[in-house]
C-alpha cells in the first residue's frame, strides 16, 4: 500500500485573493524543516500531500504553524473497488468488538457514490467481512475517506496540528523571554498568527551565568522547533540593573526594568526590521501587569506592544507551556531581572509621568543602549 501524509490547512480557506501567498509559505516551510531529504510536498483540493518520507515526520509536521491536522494515510486509485480493497485492508488491522464508523468527503463531484453512500457502502463491506460493531457517535476508530479526482485516501489517524497561519506571513517580532513559562508561550501563540519571533533575554547579574544560558539556550531550542529556526538575544542586563537600584525607588524598579527592556528591545526591532515587541503579560496577574501599570510602561513607544496573553489565566498557559515542551525548562530556578530588588508591596497605580521620571533618575540613554547590545550574545538553532 502506498503512503501519503495528508495536511489539512488551518486558516488558509479564510484567505481570499492572497491564498496563495499563505500556500506558498506553508508548503516552503514544510520543506525548511526536512533538509537534505526528497521530501515532496504538492497542494491538493483542502489540502497538502507530503510524500518521500517516513512516518517519524509526523511529530515534526504537527508543530509547523498552519497546519490543523496530520494524518497519515494510504493511497489507491479513485473508484469503487479499489477503496473497497484498501478499506478492508485498513479494518483488517481494527481489533476485534472494537466500534468503528466511516467518515467520506469527496472533492471529485463525478465520483459514482456521494459521500453518504459512499460511507454507508463501505461500512457495510467492513461488516460483512469482520462483523465490527458500528457505531456513530462515539467510535473507537474512525476510518476516513477522501476522494480525489485523481487519487483517493483511506487513513484512521488525525493528528491535531498547530492550527493557526504559516509562519513568517505576518511579518516579524521581537519577544521578551523571562526565562519564565508565560514568555514562551506568548512567542509560540505569536508564531501560529504567522509572525516570525526572535527573543531577547535581559540576565541579571545575580545568576549563575553557564546556569542561566542552559536555560536560555533550552527554551531557544524548543521553540525553534516550532518555528524552524530560532534566534535569542541574551543581553547582560547587570550594569544598567545597579543603576537602576541605587537611583530608583524599591516601589517602581520592577516597572523601570520593563522600561529600559522595552527601550532595547525596541532598538533590537529596528535592527532586525520587525514590526512590534510581544511579551508575556496576563492582564491582574503580577503587581507590573495591573491595567494602570502597563499602561504606564509603555506610554510613547513606537513600535506596538502585543501580549497575546492578556486574557487568559496562569492554568492555560501552564497547560500550553506543557503541551509545547517549554513548561519543565521554565520552571528550573533563576529569578528573572524584573524580580530583583524590587520592593515587598510594589506600585500597582504607576503613571507615565511616575516612570519617565524615574528613568531620567538613572541617565538611561541611546549611548546605554549601544553599550549593552555591544556585549550582546545571540544564540540561534
Amino acid at each position: 500500500m502506498n503512503r501519503v501524509i495528508i495536511l489539512h490547512p488551518a486558516e488558509l480557506q479564510l484567505k481570499r485573493a492572497n491564498r496563495p501567498f499563505f500556500e506558498r509559505a506553508l508548503m516552503d516551510n514544510i520543506r525548511m524543516r526536512f533538509p537534505g531529504t526528497s521530501v515532496e510536498v504538492k497542494k491538493a483540493t483542502g489540502k497538502f500531500l507530503v510524500r518521500h518520507i517516513d512516518l517519524g515526520a509526523v511529530e515534526v509536521l504537527k508543530k509547523i504553524p498552519g497546519i490543523a491536522n496530520v494524518c497519515p494515510a494510504f493511497t489507491c486509485e479513485p473508484t469503487v473497488e479499489a477503496l473497497k480493497a484498501l478499506v478492508l485492508a485498513v479494518a483488517a488491522e481494527i481489533t476485534k468488538n472494537t466500534s468503528f464508523k466511516i467518515e467520506a468527503t469527496r472533492s471529485d463531484k463525478t465520483f459514482p457514490l456521494n459521500s453518504m453512500q459512499l460511507a454507508v457502502d463501505l461500512g457495510a463491506v467492513v461488516v460483512e467481512r469482520y462483523a465490527l460493531p458500528v457505531d456513530v457517535h462515539t467510535p473507537d476508530v474512525t476510518i476516513h475517506i477522501e476522494v480525489d479526482k485523481k487519487e483517493a485516501y483511506v487513513y484512521t489517524q488525525k493528528f491535531g496540528g498547530a492550527g493557526g497561519l504559516p509562519t513568517g506571513t505576518s511579518g516579524k517580532v521581537i519577544a521578551l523571554l523571562s526565562g519564565g513559562i508565560d514568555s514562551p508561550v506568548a512567542s509560540r501563540m505569536m508564531m501560529t498568527r504567522g509572525c516570525e519571533v526572535i527573543g531577547v533575554h535581559f540576565q541579571n547579574f545575580t545568576a549563575a551565568s553557564t546556569a542561566v544560558q542552559d536555560k536560555v539556550e533550552q527554551l531557544t531550542r524548543v521553540l525553534a522547533e516550532h518555528q524552524g529556526f530560532m534566534k535569542t538575544y541574551s543581553i547582560p542586563f547587570g550594569e544598567l540593573q545597579r543603576r537602576v537600584v541605587m537611583t530608583v525607588p524599591a516601589e517602581v524598579r520592577m516597572l523601570v526594568y520593563r522600561r529600559i527592556m522595552f527601550l532595547i528591545a525596541q532598538h533590537i526591532a529596528r535592527h532586525e526590521h520587525a514590526g512590534g515587541l510581544v511579551t508575556g503579560d496576563s492582564l491582574g496577574q503580577v503587581a507590573s501587569q495591573t491595567l494602570e501599570n502597563i499602561a504606564a510602561v509603555r506610554y510613547g513607544m513606537e513600535l506596538p506592544i502585543l501580549s497575546p496573553l492578556v486574557g487568559v489565566d496562569k492554568n492555560y498557559i501552564m497547560d500550553q507551556a506543557r503541551r509545547i515542551g517549554t513548561y519543565d525548562i521554565s520552571i528550573l530556578p533563576y529569578d528573572d531581572c524584573c524580580s530583583m530588588f524590587v520592593a515587598e508591596h510594589p506600585e500597582t497605580r504607576a503613571t507615565a509621568h511616575m516612570i519617565e521620571r524615574a528613568l531620567q533618575s538613572t541617565n538611561f540613554g541611546e549611548d546605554d543602549i549601544k553599550q549593552t547590545l555591544e556585549q550582546a550574545r545571540v544564540i540561534s538553532f
